[in-house]
């Protein structure tokens, strides 16, 4: 996917990989790169020279050093997200996340199936109102 502002994302499924179950995220920046996932009690960041984020408690290294920052895991990367919906729910508040976002959600993921069948890149486009 390319943004407007110059940044690439970029997302990997896939139903054929015979593997454990895992909910993997990977962060690549001109920064450093931060790697995640719900089976281990630690992320791995990598730094650059010059980078020390302010959220990370983590001496200044090379990009080719891992260091890893205890995090605690409950089973599954969706635990929070889930937690407040359900909050939501039983206390009556509002959902802190709008129906404008899901929606922009599908449609990020309908221009992915249409590029797909295409072989083209396809602009998403964001619904206006729902």
């Amino acid at each position: 996917m390319k943004f407007p502002n110059g940044v690439n994302g970029k997302v990997l499924t896939s139903i054929g990989c015979k593997r454990d179950y895992t909910m993997r995220t990977v962060l690549y920046g001109t920064k450093g790169t931060i790697i995640c996932d719900n089976t281990s009690n630690f992320l791995t960041y990598f730094a650059g020279e010059e980078n020390h984020p302010a959220f990370l408690p983590i001496e200044k290294k090379s990009f080719t050093v891992p260091q890893k920052l205890s995090v605690s895991i409950a089973h599954h990367n969706m635990v929070g997200e889930l937690k407040m919906f359900l909050d939501s729910l039983m206390s009556g508040e509002p959902f802190p996340i709008s129906p404008m976002e899901g929606a922009s959600t599908v449609a990020v993921c309908r221009a992915v199936v249409k590029s797909c069948a295409t072989g083209q890149m396809e602009k998403v486009e964001y619904p206006n109102k729902i």
